[in-house]
């Protein structure tokens, strides 16, 4: 059957149909397994890429956010030692004046006692130390001071008008916890900067409330370290809490808001960096609510205005209450740059490789017909 229809074709076009089918098969398939293997690559340099990232992440957080728990201790240990009274909160000045200094991740460490007054030493972004103080029995508003060398007050550098630092929500929250635990994330008082605190409520040999200790992190040096990460050419890296809070970023975005001369905290969904707000409310449809986000993802892949993005989201858990989640984010393109320069260098070589043949199939069909004519 095969050698009838071959009698109908040139003895020329039967000596290289056969050849060319070869080779034309050959190429395809070698063209058709480096595009799939190109694509395999793409996605497993994506997950391990984004894999480093996020265990970067998560590795930095848990040192970061040790400490201040450290440091409640410290404090707690010096009040069962008798070393410091809860009733007496200026001894504790020079106290956490000190401690703040040997702490740089710090922003202020506190204590506050049932009665109401306050103490806290703080480190400003510029190095700048200083004392707060709040004194229910003399003046409710809050004292920021100027110290000198020693650890001394000096001059009133801020007075911010506060009256009870027990209707604080982190002082409830410490009460409401009983054990060591973690505020709410809000903007400093005296800073353009989120804090997050760790709190430990103190109680007597009766289990009577004496007040609540606390150390305070800046989280905007959070985004100072995901911004230092290389994250493809393009790529972002971002935290959020359980209901979606954008707490610190990659980008130069600040993760608060400033309305009627208040700085309020938002949503992701909500952010002015249009990577950030896409890939949010991508994750919002795909886990219906941010506090879903239970287990470590694998990576996921959706598009930003028809351009391909590869998502990692690492969910964050200290077992002290704190339930953030780390999101990585990459574009497609970022990844596949050098991988389709290949794939497109391998398919021009097969190309060629198949011209050739056919070329030489070709000339040698000719010199066997040219041979049987003669």
């Amino acid at each position: 059957m095969i050698f009838k229809v071959l009698d109908k074709f040139p003895l020329r076009t039967v000596l290289i149909l056969p050849f060319v089918l070869q080779i034309a098969g050959g190429v395809g398939l070698v063209g058709y397994l480096s595009f799939k293997n190109g694509q395999k690559a793409v996605n497993n340099l994506a997950s391990q890429l984004m894999s480093e990232v996020s265990l970067r992440v998560e590795q930095n957080l848990q040192v970061y956010l040790k400490t201040p728990h450290q440091i409640n201790q410290s404090k707690l240990d010096a009040v069962k030692l008798g070393m410091l009274k809860m009733e007496d909160l200026y001894p504790w000045e020079k106290y956490l004046w000190r401690q703040v200094q040997l702490y740089p991740y710090i922003n202020f460490t506190s204590v506050t006692n049932v009665r109401g007054d306050y103490r806290s030493g703080e480190q400003m972004s510029n190095g700048l130390l200083m004392i707060n103080a709040i004194e229910q029995s003399i003046r409710k508003n809050f004292y920021a001071y100027n110290t000198d060398k020693d650890g001394n007050r000096t001059s009133i550098a801020t007075v911010v008008q506060f009256s009870d630092p027990r209707q604080h929500s982190t002082y409830k929250e410490a009460v409401k916890s009983g054990k060591p635990t973690w505020s709410s994330v809000y903007v400093s008082f005296l800073e353009p900067t989120l804090i997050v605190s760790a709190l430990q409520p103190v109680y007597d040999d009766r289990d009577r409330l004496e007040g609540v200790l606390g150390a305070a992190l800046r989280l905007d040096l959070i985004g100072r370290f995901l911004n230092s990460l290389r994250i493809g050419k393009s790529g972002q890296a971002f935290i959020i809490d359980r209901q979606g809070t954008l707490l610190a970023t990659s980008t130069s975005e600040k993760p608060f808001r400033t309305v009627n001369k208040e700085r309020q905290l938002f949503k992701a969904t909500e952010s002015s960096n249009l990577f950030t707000q896409a890939t949010a409310k991508y994750l919002q449809s795909q886990v219906a609510r941010f506090h879903q986000i239970s287990s470590q993802q694998e990576v996921l892949e959706f598009d930003i205005n028809g351009k391909e993005q590869f998502l990692k989201v690492l969910p964050f858990q200290d077992g002290k209450g704190l339930e953030w989640s780390i999101v990585v984010v990459v574009p497609k393109a970022d990844f596949t740059e050098q991988i389709d320069a290949n794939t497109r260098t391998t398919i021009i070589l097969c190309l060629a490789a198949l011209a050739v043949a056919l070329i030489i199939g070709i000339m040698t069909s000719k010199w066997v017909t040219d041979r049987s004519c003669a």
